[in-house]
């Protein structure tokens, strides 16, 4: 399991820089769920055949506790 952390701006979410390195780490580490905790943006993208989800961080959160 890989996470990053995207701070993005509101008007336009920019996923493209971490989702780029968490594709890396999945290659060397073979890593199958792959996501990135946001602000507040919910999504999720399908890059090289990887699925990438996107969550806030208030959405993960609830999830762990």
């Amino acid at each position: 399991m890989a996470f990053g952390v995207k701070i993005e701006n509101r008007q336009r979410p920019k996923f493209v820089t971490k989702a780029k390195a968490l594709l890396k780490l999945s290659e060397v580490y073979s890593l199958k769920h792959l996501e990135i905790i946001t602000f507040n943006s919910e999504l999720s993208i399908v890059q090289n055949g990887k699925h990438i989800k996107a969550t806030p961080i208030w959405k993960w959160l609830g999830t762990i506790i």
